[in-house]
């Protein structure tokens, strides 16, 4: 399965989802450095936002952290995610706060939510809560390509 690792092509990705590049902001001399010699992902941290004050993606240079309410579970720091965990890391910036505080508080991990998008679409009758049927919307509204 193809894996995903900081690149221009995921930085659109990102933006075509709605994210919001604040890469200026936290890392001012990475911004300088991409502005004057281009993006490589060696040398340039840069940060996305979905407009949450606590939830962001960070390319830590080539490894993708996502981080919720502050923090990363170990499996999910500094990693380069397949198609389907990244779809699913889209998925969770996208969802409502209250819809990521009950994923995340359930010990789920951010990158599985496609396990459970698989799990809705296979069995709808188990999965039909609000919450489910948010997921599922979401989730097929993600752009990755």
């Amino acid at each position: 399965m193809k894996t995903c690792s900081a690149s221009q092509e995921l930085v659109d990705i990102l933006l075509k989802n709605g994210f919001i590049d604040k890469t200026k902001e936290t890392y001012p001399d990475h911004y300088k450095r991409m502005k004057e010699k281009g993006y490589n992902p060696y040398a340039v941290r840069r940060k996305f936002t979905n407009h949450s004050r606590r939830d962001f993606i960070f390319f830590d240079y080539v490894n993708i952290t996502p981080l919720h309410n502050g923090g990363c579970t170990e499996n999910e720091c500094r990693y380069t995610p397949t198609t389907d965990e990244l779809k699913s890391l889209i998925t969770f910036y996208k969802l409502p706060v209250h819809d990521r505080g009950t994923w995340s508080l359930s010990y789920n991990a951010i990158p599985e939510l496609h396990l459970r998008y698989k799990e809705i679409c296979e069995h709808p009758t188990w999965y039909n809560s609000a919450f489910d049927k948010r997921v599922k919307k979401v989730f097929e509204s993600v752009i990755v390509n």
